[in-house]
């Protein structure tokens, strides 16, 4: 029983880390556009919406994987504590979900 809760309560953390991680690069987005010119507004916001496309095509573990490891600034071990995965699981979902999306945005495969 301790594990289930455990469980859930790494869950509810991984939610949360999500979420503040998601509003905090919102926030950067802002700022950053601020400062720019309407060109390179323009430029970053096709890229954000392509990025963000692409990652929505990811499978759900591999895109939380990805949002942590790359906008949550998780390692592998700490994303394995989160999820109740495997590190090697995890470097696993890391490597396929580039791997996608590398294939998504055009680059090589």
């Amino acid at each position: 029983m301790h594990a289930l809760a455990d469980r859930l309560a790494g869950r509810e953390q991984l939610r949360q880390l999500v979420i503040a991680v998601l509003r905090a690069g919102d926030e950067a987005r802002v700022s950053a556009a601020a400062t720019a010119d309407p060109e390179r507004q323009l430029l970053a916001r096709e890229r954000q919406e392509r990025l963000a496309t692409a990652i929505d095509k990811l499978d759900g573990r591999q895109r939380t994987v990805f949002m942590l490891s790359q906008y949550g600034d998780c390692t592998p071990k700490e994303i394995s504590a989160m999820t109740g995965l495997s590190e090697s699981t995890v470097r696993v979902h890391l490597f396929r979900a580039a791997r996608k999306l590398r294939g998504l945005l055009g680059g090589r495969s």
